[in-house]
């Protein structure tokens, strides 16, 4: 009887090994599942604790943007170098380009600084710009212009980002005229950072 009771236990140490190694595949796939359906769907991700919403403008390629600059702990918004872009789907310069041809840019200034871009595209939703600045070094200089990393193929230590900046008034105190560059930044300085994906 004692060797029955063995085999017994044997056989069902057995049969429960293959029992669990089947659920944990089927819960394996059915999150997978899940995970291509929420992408499928658009969910809004998850970064750093805050949900990145992404705004439909219109654009021609279908490509969304995201409502914000990515943040960090603080709430604040997240200076990176480039090389720590690889783990955000930041925009290529044809995407900032269709972006910056399709939609409608617009400066507000305060006391003769950029504070704001609005940008409206062809369906009437906005997307908002901030005066961010950059990090060089230890601190945040160009306070009163605003940046972002473009993904960048080329090798080397310069890399491609969006400026917005005031260019300066002419003739009225009132009348203000802002400007937008892609330039060439030290891959080294930290600057903000704006995600992209498809519709």
């Amino acid at each position: 009887m004692d060797d029955l009771t063995k085999k017994a236990e044997k056989y069902a140490a057995e049969k429960m090994n293959e029992v669990l190694a089947k659920a944990f595949a089927y819960i394996y796939a059915d999150g997978y599942r899940q995970g291509y359906k929420d992408r499928e769907e658009k969910i809004p991700i998850d970064l750093h604790g805050e949900q990145i919403e992404f705004i439909d403008l219109g654009l021609p390629s279908g490509t969304l943007w995201s409502n914000n600059y990515v943040m960090g702990d603080n709430n604040d918004i997240l200076y990176i170098p480039y090389d720590d872009t690889k783990y955000y789907n930041i925009p290529t310069t044809e995407q900032w380009n269709e972006l910056f041809i399709t939609c409608k840019l617009e400066y507000t200034i305060h006391n003769f600084i950029l504070d704001h871009v609005y940008c409206t595209g062809p369906n009437g939703n906005v997307l908002r710009f901030n005066a961010t600045g950059k990090k060089e070094a230890v601190q945040i200089v160009n306070n009163h212009e605003g940046f972002f990393w473009l993904k960048e193929e080329k090798e080397g230590y310069m890399k491609r980002s969006v400026r917005f900046f005031n260019q300066g008034w002419y003739f009225k105190p009132q009348t203000i005229h802002g400007s937008v560059a892609i330039i060439d930044e030290f891959s080294g300085f930290k600057l903000p950072v704006r995600l992209v994906k498809s519709k």
